[in-house]
């Protein structure tokens, strides 16, 4: 079971937790923030806490883990038996194989060119399956829906990167000359930037931004 702390408020949380043990839960995930809240105030730990303290069933903890250093201080301060990652992915895909290491001593982190290769590849792969699904008939059309898909990603991977924001997301799609001119712009930035943008990027305020209103009511 994936719960919330509740809808409103947190006055039925320990209920809830123990109505999903009862009913049969083998575990249960804890995203600490009502529905109403979305994703406006920050995750509040406390509860899964909490919910370890009441639960007999493995709990897990879900909320503001974006890098390694946040699972490690989720653990010590809830005692939570695992951990969920899930805005935090989009801003750096690499995130799952960085907290295994660090936790679990794993070594298959790659270097920071390998990296960059890896979210080349992926960037294709997406595009070309949306392109390919939606077979737009209007070739244009389908040139700026490229556009937009690697705009979109690009704001996840790269928000933060001057050159990013001023070369290429702020001029319209329209505007733009081809979807393999973007895409090869985008291919270098990622090439050139990705290690110095990984390093000073703030990567909670920038998965609060992209979350916003549209976060709401999601769990």
């Amino acid at each position: 079971v994936k719960m919330r702390s509740g809808f409103d408020d947190t006055s039925l949380f320990v209920d809830n937790l123990l109505a999903a043990q009862e009913a049969g839960a083998s575990f249960v995930t804890i995203h600490p923030r009502t529905k109403r809240e979305g994703y406006k105030p920050e995750a509040d730990w406390s509860l899964i806490a909490k919910a370890r303290d009441v639960l007999h069933i493995p709990v897990v903890g879900n909320g503001d883990v974006t890098s390694l250093e946040d699972a490690r201080r989720l653990l010590a301060e809830t005692g939570a038996d695992g951990i969920m990652i899930g805005r935090g992915a989009a801003i750096d895909p690499f995130v799952f194989q960085r907290v295994r290491s660090g936790l679990c001593g794993s070594d298959d982190i790659q270097t920071d060119a390998e990296e960059a290769e890896m979210l080349v590849q992926m960037l294709r792969w997406h595009v070309d399956s949306i392109a390919r699904a939606q077979k737009n008939p209007d070739a244009r059309k389908a040139q700026i829906a490229r556009i937009d898909r690697m705009k979109l990603l690009g704001k996840f991977l790269l928000h933060d990167n001057a050159n990013f924001r001023d070369n290429l997301l702020r001029q319209p799609s329209s505007e733009q000359p081809s979807a393999d001119a973007f895409e090869q712009a985008l291919v270098a930035l990622l090439r050139s930037e990705w290690r110095s943008h990984r390093r000073t990027r703030q990567r909670r305020a920038r998965v609060n931004t992209f979350s916003g209103d549209r976060g709401r009511g999601k769990a």
